[in-house]
């Protein structure tokens, strides 16, 4: 019984281990692909294009993809987003720099102020010329229409909000 119970934690042992030897070299490596990449450098890049903080955020927390499969997908999604640009344009987005506080007020169920509340209605036609772009891309690309899908609604968002501030 004894000798089961050391096999068993020496088993233990020896698993945490080289689980903890993968994760560093996990980590190694991903710090190597960072460096051979300039990932810093195409980060920053990116991040310049964001147009709100928390796209940012996201654009600054991205790391190389170390999973084939993964970095097979995401390629798919790049060339997808490609094709959308070669054939129907740049799509049409707009800055919102409050949007991210709003929000985030909104989902801890705080109550926003009127002009909170209509900077979001004059957000909302931005939602549906990105949800047109997305449909007409959708056309040809199902992913691309579950992202317009994703986006339905804003007009009655809009009118909604704008009917109960001008109610008041």
């Amino acid at each position: 019984m004894m000798a089961q119970y050391h096999h068993r934690y020496f088993f233990t042992k020896l698993c945490v281990a080289q689980n903890s030897s993968r994760l560093t070299n996990c980590l190694e490596n991903n710090m190597n692909a960072e460096i051979t990449l300039d990932f810093s450098i195409i980060k920053e890049q990116l991040a310049g294009y964001a147009l709100s903080e928390g796209a940012r955020a996201k654009l600054n927390a991205l790391t190389p993809a170390m999973k084939e499969g993964l970095c097979y997908s995401q390629l798919e999604e790049t060339s997808r987003a490609r094709r959308a640009l070669d054939e129907y344009g740049t799509p049409p987005l707009t800055a919102m720099p409050e949007i991210d506080k709003i929000i985030s007020l909104a989902e801890v169920g705080s109550v926003l102020m009127p002009v909170q509340l209509l900077s979001i209605a004059g957000f909302l036609p931005a939602c549906q010329r990105m949800t047109a772009y997305l449909k007409r891309a959708g056309s040809s690309d199902e992913v691309m229409a579950s992202y317009a899908a994703a986006l339905q609604g804003a007009a009655t968002l809009q009118n909604d909000i704008t009917d109960a501030i001008h109610g008041e």
